[in-house]
């Protein structure tokens, strides 16, 4: 049901402070991403998750964001 990672990254979480938090009738399966879009709804930059820890780096995101400001200049 979950990778090994996103267990490790829970269980770090839940030793550290953190709650579970209840999400009701929502999809725990659903896969999640980072996104930048524009003013205008353009996407800009599509990182798709393929489990909760898979995240784009910090430096993916800035260099995503000078692309789009340069764009625009």
């Amino acid at each position: 049901m979950f990778s090994p990672a996103t267990l490790k990254l829970y269980w770090k979480l839940l030793r550290s402070g953190h709650h579970r938090e209840d999400y009701g009738k929502e999809d725990i399966y659903q896969a999640g991403g980072d996104f930048l879009v524009n003013r205008e709804g353009q996407i800009l930059f599509a990182h798709r998750s393929q489990d909760p820890t898979d995240r784009p780096s910090l430096r993916n995101l800035l260099d995503a964001v000078d692309r789009a400001t340069k764009k625009t200049e």
